[in-house]
């Protein structure tokens, strides 16, 4: 009945002969339809309504008033008006700087709010939500939140300011704060503006940023007050927004003119300037502005390293995206190419501003490398040496780092205790702005130009706090390492140097401080390693890739140090002095001895009984593994690592033996030789084994069964990729309880085979999945969704559907990165 009177009155209304005809049908279809009708113009539409109470308890602090040195920031933007008895509209409050229909829902001091119980309080577990939130209603009814349809008015109640709106997908920039509230399933929430930010944002702005959020609108404004504008970037930080679309990055660029305005000089009438409090105390808070700030930079921040990154733009950026940091320092990261760009696009608005960010933090250094690749980042020292020696011409630098970062140059230059300065012709004054240093802790000069071994020689003069000191593909001379014992460096880093002097004039003295020692691919005098050696202190050794048979001269190693943490021979040539020193009971923890050049040294320095009983990692990747040399192996008592990988002509034919750690290793690296099952066995004996990585073994199907049921609940991480594996090889690996990290290689057959076979299996704790050389069909992709806590994914040499949903996941650190 109640239907029939909407369809009449439908009719009345329009006279439409499609409503006649509405009334003809039969009722079951008649009720049918206006159910479907019903349903669509009251759907939630995935909402929540959030009611805002702009009442402030007690007097908020700027942040300015934090740093007691600074000069304490303007008011924030207030208004104040004196309300009737009646309600009043919002309406007589639109702001100057905005015109714009409203499209939020009204508020209503009608709505009764009792006290919440504890089943209608919204959990404060995140950081979002803070425990003092007050007066949290909740309202269960799926049917309040309906779509905004139209032009409605925001209601004030009597002396206090609120604001309600209905927050959706539908927003054109979205809030991952708002999105978390969303999440709670609530329909509706009442916060009080602390809650949501502590900036002294009023009712009338956050309306209009609302409006903005919602709709995407992105007009210039104008009579913007600095107070105001403060307090909306403070609110646009703590909303944490984002688009899918340009939205964001039009509407910061709208407000970058606003910048520029606030850093004119005072004499302009009525313009309220930015500060360099301001800057200082809302420095994260413009941030997102300096991204943006130029045409052909990308700009970034890396959490991680806390760097902040200037290099050229590859290409075009419409979206803007930006989290939430706690930046206590940062480090200046650029290129050359990038500081041309800067130069070219540089007007005094932008150097300006781009001074006044990077003042405002603590810079801890500064990193200049001609392509942004830097050797100290490599994991792989014999690529980044070989990377070194194959750049014969540096990058000519043509504007200078401090000409464009000019703010460093005065009170700056006392934070700076970093610097890396990589393939690099720099400028003069560059290279005056780096004297002036005096609290430099940690210097990196990477092939630079060959000016700065004037410097080399001063380096205790004008950094006397160095402690840190890498200098690598240089032609050292005599000044460098007569000097170099005034300073107390504790890491010193000579790789891929060559020394090119007269021994004569060598006064090379015993640096008593020095830790660490770093001198891969180097060629150095016998003298300047004498003194090196003789340092008592000296804990870390490595002499990767060094040719000792052109070393002569020694007398005797008596008084050198033969304790270390860290030693790495690999690669290296030894002489037979060099075999007796490192044979001479010396005690080692981690130690590399991958491919030694003759196998006489490598028996004997396996055979001391002081490394078997202080040794916990060792390294002995593509030697030539013999009896003799296991029976050596054996023997260690505290061995928790091994590395047998790639062994030259699979010489792993002796390894089903019993070995005195067994209960100690928990990591057995045997990648890349050719194992038969039959080898597999002196596994069983390893019961606390968590990382085990038969990479390119070349295993047959069914080896997963030669492994222990002991291995299979203490491994964590295996490695099987480039292996055969079968049905019931995928089974035994989803049934390793304990499996947080695996690197595999998938046959689609087999795999289709191991599902109609055994169905989708979950690994309850992986947590990071690696495939290789997989071709990612529907069945792989639903495997890896249906993971329960998966959390990193990583693609080498893959193939993958365009379309397919694995690559919309969201999975971090996100390592979809890497797909090819």
């Amino acid at each position: 009945m109640y239907f029939d009177c909407v369809l009449f009155l439908l009719n009345a209304s329009f006279h439409k002969k499609k409503c006649k005809k509405i009334l003809q049908l039969p009722i079951s279809f008649r009720n049918y339809t206006f159910i479907i009708l019903i349903c669509r113009f009251l759907r939630p539409n995935n909402c929540i309504r959030i009611v805002i109470d702009f009442e402030r308890a007690g007097f908020l602090e700027n942040p300015a008033t934090e740093k007691p040195l600074l000069l304490s920031l303007l008011n924030s933007y207030s208004r104040k008006k004196k309300y009737g008895s009646e309600i009043r509209s919002l309406r007589q409050f639109q702001p100057s700087f905005f015109a714009s229909q409203r499209h939020f829902k009204v508020y209503s001091n009608q709505i009764e709010y009792h006290a919440p119980n504890a089943k209608n309080i919204l959990p404060s577990e995140s950081d979002i939500i803070e425990h003092n939130i007050e007066g949290i209603a909740v309202f269960n009814n799926k049917d309040f939140c309906i779509e905004n349809l139209g032009d409605t008015e925001i209601l004030l109640s009597e002396d206090t300011d609120m604001f309600s709106f209905d927050y959706s997908d539908d927003f054109i920039i979205k809030s991952k704060y708002f999105d978390e509230l969303k999440r709670s399933g609530n329909n509706e929430i009442k916060l009080n503006i602390k809650d949501i930010t502590k900036s002294n944002i009023d009712c009338v702005i956050f309306e209009e940023c609302m409006n903005i959020l919602k709709n995407g609108w992105n007009l210039n404004f104008a009579g913007l007050k600095k107070e105001e504008f403060l307090g909306l970037i403070w609110l646009l930080y703590d909303l944490t927004c984002y688009s899918d679309s340009d939205a964001l990055l039009t509407f910061y660029k709208n407000l970058l003119p606003f910048i520029f305005l606030y850093l004119q000089d005072r004499s302009n009438v009525g313009v309220s300037n930015l500060t360099g409090a301001d800057f200082i105390n809302y420095n994260k808070y413009f941030l997102p502005f300096l991204y943006l700030l130029y045409e052909t930079i990308d700009i970034t921040y890396n959490s991680n390293r806390k760097e902040l990154v200037l290099v050229e733009k590859k290409q075009n950026k419409n979206i803007l995206s930006f989290e939430k940091h706690n930046i206590d320092e940062i480090m200046v990261r650029i290129t050359p190419i990038a500081l041309e760009l800067i130069s070219q696009e540089n007007s005094k608005d932008k150097f300006v501003f781009l001074n006044c960010i990077v003042y405002s933090f603590k810079i801890k250094g500064i990193k200049i490398s001609s392509d942004d690749i830097y050797f100290t980042e490599f994991k792989d020292l014999d690529f980044a040496c070989n990377n070194i020696t194959k750049h014969t011409t540096n990058y000519e630098m043509r504007t200078s780092f401090i000409s464009i970062f000019s703010s460093l140059q005065s009170i700056k230059n006392n934070e700076i205790t970093y610097v890396e300065f990589e393939r690099l012709e720099l400028l003069s004054t560059d290279y005056c702005f780096l004297e002036t240093l005096k609290n430099l802790d940690s210097l990196i000069l990477v092939k630079c130009n060959t000016s700065l071994n004037f410097l080399l020689c001063k380096l205790s003069y004008y950094f006397p706090k160095l402690r840190k000191l890498h200098i690598v593909g240089f032609l050292l001379l005599n000044g460098f390492f007569n000097h170099l014992h005034a300073l107390h460096i504790e890491l010193l880093d000579l790789s891929c140097c060559i020394y090119n002097g007269s021994s004569k004039d060598l006064n090379a003295l015993r640096n008593e401080t020095l830790k660490e020692l770093r001198a891969n691919y180097s060629r150095l005098n016998y003298k300047i390693l004498q003194s090196f050696m003789l340092c008592k202190v000296l804990k870390f050794l490595s002499v990767r890739g060094v040719n000792f048979e052109r070393l002569r001269y020694f007398e005797d190693h008596e008084n050198w140090q033969n304790k270390f943490q860290y030693l790495d021979l690999s690669y290296s040539k030894l002489n037979q002095f060099f075999s007796e020193y490192f044979s001479s009971n010396i005690q080692v923890e981690i130690l590399y001895l991958d491919q030694l050049n003759e196998i006489k040294y490598l028996k004997r320095i396996l055979s001391q009984k002081s490394l078997h009983t202080t040794t916990k990692k060792l390294s002995l990747s593509k030697n030539l593994i013999t009896r003799d040399i296991l029976t050596h192996i054996t023997a260690f008592e505290v061995l928790q690592h091994i590395n047998l990988s790639f062994s030259t002509d699979n010489s792993l034919d002796f390894l089903n033996s019993e070995y005195v750690f067994a209960s100690k290793l928990v990591d057995l690296d045997l990648s890349g030789n050719k194992l038969e099952l039959t080898n597999l066995s002196f596994i069983y004996q390893f019961d606390c084994l968590s990382r085990l990585n038969l990479c390119h073994c070349d295993l047959s199907y069914g080896f997963m069964s030669h492994l222990s049921k002991a291995l299979i609940s203490s491994l964590r991480e295996i490695n099987l990729c480039g292996n055969k594996l079968c049905s019931s090889d995928i089974s035994q690996i989803f049934s390793i309880t304990n499996l947080v990290y695996l690197v595999i290689t998938l046959d689609n057959k087999v795999f289709s085979e191991f599902l109609k076979e055994y169905g989708i299996l979950k690994c309850l704790v992986l947590e990071t999945l690696v495939l290789v050389n997989t071709n990612v069909d529907s069945d792989i992709e639903n495997f890896i969704i249906s993971q329960p806590i998966l959390k990193n994914v990583e693609l080498r040499g893959c193939k993958v559907n365009s379309n397919s949903q694995i690559m919309k996941i969201n999975i971090n650190p996100l390592p979809l990165e890497d797909i090819v």
